[in-house]
Order: structure tokens, then sequence, then C-alpha cells
């Protein structure tokens, strides 16, 4: 074993065992050192490689350290606008539950693209994993900094409101309009539930209905009053509005599921058409 070797390994061998080592080398016959020597190279090169992997794998430990010090919303908006590959890298230096944690609030398809880049994760040139970790190192200084982060509520509400029932929507705005008035505002101008569509004047009605599928619009008003029925098929020209009404006496027995989707289906429709003015002007 070379010198250079062994003061590489010192400081795993620890002082005493070095000089242990040392001795028991210098005590070796000249005849047993040649024998050997093919070995020894062999043994040398391997301990260096070890070595330079074990001390590779810290440096780039360290250099992504700070990853474990951000909170998990911190952690997803430092995500977001990443590649996917970058994506796996932040995700492999993480505890596996809080990889996963994340990973499941990308998108389907950006999942499975993540998910298969951290399996492919093999080696990574140096200077390669420590520019990633400086940009990285920066963004994530900058979100540290945030107490707040900007994210649109109301967006993310009218989403969920899409999948309520009507009564649960009800409901909802209810809460809202007795807790928050002006988040009530805010929502009531991006979203419009299936039993305000009826307060509507003629006109108003008409321009939201008129472009609907008309098996749609049909399927959504089974069970409606008749002269909400009415109502909604005066506002539609002659003869859509005779095709609705073709179309709903067709359908009188249709599972509540699917008046629910079709319902739901007609909002979407009419909140389509209102992306700039409230809806209820």
């Amino acid at each position: 074993m070379s010198e250079s070797l062994l003061d590489l390994l010192a400081p795993y061998f620890g002082a005493e065992t070095a000089a242990s080592v040392q001795q028991a080398i210098s005590e070796l016959d000249a005849e047993k050192l040649e024998a050997a020597d093919a070995l020894l190279q062999q043994f040398e090169h391997d301990i260096r490689q070890l070595v330079f992997k074990r001390s590779r794998e810290q440096e780039e430990q360290d250099a992504l350290a700070f990853l474990n010090q951000m909170t998990d919303e911190q952690l997803q908006h430092l995500l977001k606008p990443l590649k996917v590959g970058v994506m796996a890298i932040v995700l492999a230096q993480l505890r596996p539950n809080r990889a996963a944690k994340l990973l499941y609030k990308l998108e389907t398809d950006e999942r499975k693209k993540v998910l298969a880049a951290m399996g492919n994760i093999e080696r990574i040139p140096l200077d390669v994993y420590q520019h990633i970790s400086r940009q990285l190192a920066a963004r994530a200084g900058e979100l540290r900094k945030m107490r707040y982060v900007r994210a649109n509520g109301v967006d993310a509400l009218v989403k969920v409101l899409d999948y309520l029932d009507e009564h649960e929507q009800e409901e909802a705005f209810d809460y809202l309009k007795t807790q928050d008035v002006a988040l009530a505002e805010k929502v009531s101008r991006r979203f419009m539930t299936f039993n305000q569509l009826f307060s509507l004047p003629e006109t108003k009605l008409r321009e939201l209905v008129v472009n609907v599928d008309r098996e749609t619009l049909a399927k959504s008003l089974v069970s409606i009053e008749p002269e909400t029925v009415e109502k909604i098929i005066a506002a539609l020209p002659e003869k859509l509005g005779e095709m609705v009404r073709a179309s709903l006496e067709a359908n009188t027995d249709l599972p509540e599921e699917q008046v629910s989707e079709a319902r739901r289906a007609l909002m979407r429709s009419v909140r389509s058409r209102q992306t700039r003015k409230s809806i209820l002007t």
C-alpha cells in the first residue's frame, strides 16, 4: 500500500490503526510484496474509487441540504417551474414520504414522467450538479423570505364548488355571505349556482343558455318545477325550445346522478362564457 493511499485512508482508520497498518507493511519482506503487487494495485484502485464516491456523495448531500429546511409549501413552489429531470433530482434528496406527498400534488402525466426520471438517475457530472444546486439555493432563498406565497384561492374555491351538488353549493354561499361578504362577492362574479340561473332576466338567461347542448339543457331540467321549465323554454328561440321540451319528455326517468352531471355541465358552459365580467350583471 502506497503512503499516499494510507494518507487517504488515515481519517477513516484513526491515527492508531493507521500507524499499525504502516508498521505491518514495513515489516513485510520484498518477495511477498512483489508477489502480491497486482492484488495490492487493484485494492488501491478500488479503495480510491470508494473514497472518492463517498466524498462526492457527501458533497452532493451538503449541496442540497437546504431542501430539508424548507416547508412543503415552499418546496411545492420551488418545484413548479423546474424541468422534469431537475424535479426528479430534488425529490430524490427528500425523505420518501415527503417526496411522495409533493409528487402527488403534480398532474398525473407530469408525475409519471418525474417517477421515471427518478428511476433513471445514475451519475450526474459534479459541475452540473453544483450548478443545479446553486440555482435551486438562490430560488429557495427567495422563497424562504416570503411570508406568504401568491396563490389564486378564489380560483381554487370555484373549482371545488363545481363538484358539489346544488344543495351543498347553496350552503357554501350562505356561509360565505355570513362570514366574509367581500369573498362572497368575488366568488359570485366567477360562480353561479344552478338555482340562481332561474332568477335571471329573460334576455340574460337566453344569452347564457342558447348555445348549450340541447340534450344537456333538457337533462338538467328533469325534476324542476313546471313553471320554471316553462320560463327556460320561453327564453329560447321557438324551434330550440320545442326540441328541448321533446328531449325533456324523453328523459323524465333519468337517474339522479346523470341529472346532477348535466347540471354541472350546463353551469360550466355558462361560466365559460363569462370570463371577464360578473355573471349576475
